[in-house]
């Protein structure tokens, strides 16, 4: 079976970066955790995802608004519901920068995460956007394939 590209918009539900950091050894570096509710609701992709981020923000922006600060993430969208028809669970990575008000995120399907009808699933995608969205509807992308 070829991959076949679908349409993933969602919608974020909340956005809280004032998440409790563990204790870490000093650093240059300035750092935030993040959480992220999605809710997708297409033909292509339902239901509803979690996504835990770290943010690290560039040096010499950290005096910009969270906004426009230059950063690099990394998280998780753990995922359940439905993708073409197929109900279950997976983790997607997500891979994103951000700078001047653009947001650049990438998405992986993690290997070997998924269970029910979506277990063999694979792909990638993602989506862009500007700072201050304020909750609209967010224009994701997959492209997906299933193990046979």
């Amino acid at each position: 079976m070829s991959p076949t590209k679908i349409s993933t918009p969602f919608q974020p539900l909340s956005w809280n970066t004032n998440m409790p950091a563990p204790d870490v050894p000093a650093s240059a570096l300035v750092y935030k955790f993040a959480r992220m509710e999605l809710k997708f609701d297409t033909d292509a992709m339902r239901g509803k995802g979690l996504a835990p981020y770290l943010i690290t923000i560039h040096p010499g922006t950290e005096q910009n608004t969270e906004e426009f600060c230059t950063s690099s993430y990394d998280g998780q969208v753990l995922f359940e519901g439905e993708i073409m028809g197929r109900t279950g669970t997976v983790a997607i990575y997500e891979r994103g920068t951000t700078s001047n008000g653009d947001v650049n995120a990438e998405w992986v399907i993690a290997t070997g995460t998924a269970s029910g009808q979506l277990k063999g699933i694979k792909g990638h995608g993602g989506y862009a956007l500007k700072a201050g969205n304020g909750g609209k509807t967010i224009a994701g992308h997959l492209e997906v394939d299933f193990d046979s």
